[in-house]
């Protein structure tokens, strides 16, 4: 299957809609807090969801435009979809966007949107470890009519880990404490369980973490194959080992300490091996090979 193009981001200052504007009267938010303080007023609202997206023929290499209903909804994975909206993009804009190379059936690799650091640092995490198969973003309109109007929301990430569906919102602690934006998250959360999904709201996570999880994605050096060789050779004594020891122990096997310490970061990168990466990486650094249970402040309860 191939792939398109990634649309390069708009200069004049806006996000620009590859699908078109909904001409139906907005919810107010007055009435969107108020009905999605009750649980049986949010379940019915989600059961009311619809979706306009955009689907990616690789035949023809085009793309059009579809609104589907709940049912259809379920069906959708997303390495059918490409965005439909474009990021914001403008001279002395405050915060920092681009791509990040993503899983995908495609023949061709794929590169989805991020559009802040904030939410790089979160897709790179989901992404550790390799659970997950496919990924797209900004790639949904959700809508929900109400008797007051139209209330719609864009999902920043929607992924397949083996058969879970899951929608990703990365937001900041501000905005958290803003009821208008809650009432939207708590309207997605509601939608992903009536579609038989998973939903994480995630605010910022910890500086250290951010940049260990750059610098692990630099480290994923090797194919298949040379990996499944490394995990072997790791294998061959106890854990918890440091790190300096891990790569001395590599190194003796695989010939030289350049490749066993490249092996033994490839692991982590990959999440073969595991560590805190809420703190800093050092010689001294406990490996293990089981991942001890984290707490994540960072994701919100909702």
């Amino acid at each position: 299957m191939g792939s398109p193009s990634v649309t390069v981001a708009h200069h004049k200052g806006r996000r620009l809609l590859f699908i078109p504007e909904l001409g139906s009267r907005r919810a107010s938010w007055n009435a969107v807090t108020t009905l999605t303080g009750g649980l049986s007023e949010i379940a019915q609202i989600a059961s009311s969801v619809s979706a306009t997206l955009r689907r990616f023929d690789a035949t023809y290499d085009r793309a059009w435009v579809e609104n589907v209903d709940a049912t259809g909804l379920r069906a959708v994975t997303p390495d059918e979809l490409v965005e439909v909206r474009r990021p914001v993009s403008y001279v002395g804009m405050g915060r920092y966007i681009g791509t990040v190379v993503v899983p995908t059936t495609w023949a061709d690799p794929r590169a989805v949107w991020f559009e802040s650091f904030n939410e790089r640092h979160h897709y790179l995490d989901l992404l550790l470890g390799g659970a997950v198969s496919q990924m797209s973003t900004q790639s949904l309109r959700l809508e929900w009519p109400t008797a007051d109007g139209i209330r719609v929301h864009y999902p920043d990430a929607f992924l397949l880990i083996g058969t879970r569906r899951l929608l990703v919102d990365v937001t900041t602690t501000r905005r958290v404490s803003d009821e208008r934006a809650m009432s939207t998250f708590r309207l997605t959360s509601a939608t992903a369980r009536e579609l038989g999904w998973e939903y994480q709201l995630l605010t910022e996570m910890p500086p250290q973490r951010a940049r260990n999880l750059r610098f692990l994605r630099a480290c994923q050096s090797a194919g298949p194959a040379v990996a499944a060789a490394w995990a072997a050779v790791s294998e061959r004594s106890g854990w918890p080992r440091q790190l300096d020891r891990l790569a001395h122990d590599l190194a003796d096997e695989l010939g030289d300490w350049g490749t066993g310490l490249g092996a033994a970061w490839h692991l982590l990168a990959t999440a073969q091996l595991h560590t805190d990466l809420d703190n800093p990486i050092r010689p001294e650094t406990w490996i293990d090979t089981r991942q001890e249970k984290q707490v994540q402040p960072w994701r919100i309860q909702i």
